[in-house]
């Protein structure tokens, strides 16, 4: 391909693919996650543990986009009401559904 045209094919591509690094193009950490997160902090203190909740937090992996946002927030919910389930002293906040 000849050098010209391969550069006006990859200006553009790259512009665009720069945008939506810079912008974003995915969802935001939910109350659900916000909760769980905040859960686990406290049950690692108490334990004197370390849990990786990295992909729940708000630069994590479950916001890039709207179907696996809803995948963590339901997944997050859950968590919370098993961390309960384990330690019921843990006082822990709540998401948007008890």
């Amino acid at each position: 391909m000849h050098k010209s045209i391969r550069q006006a094919l990859w200006g553009p591509l790259l512009f665009v693919l720069s945008g939506s690094i810079w912008t974003g193009c995915g969802a935001e950490q939910g109350p659900e996650c916000r909760a769980f997160v905040a859960c686990v902090a406290k049950l690692d203190a108490l334990k004197l543990t370390q849990t990786n909740v990295s992909r729940f937090l708000p630069e994590g992996a479950c916001w890039g986009g709207d179907k696996g946002a809803r995948v963590c927030e339901s997944s997050c919910r859950r968590g919370v009401v098993q961390l309960l389930v384990q330690e019921p002293l843990l006082s822990c906040p709540q998401g948007v559904t008890p």
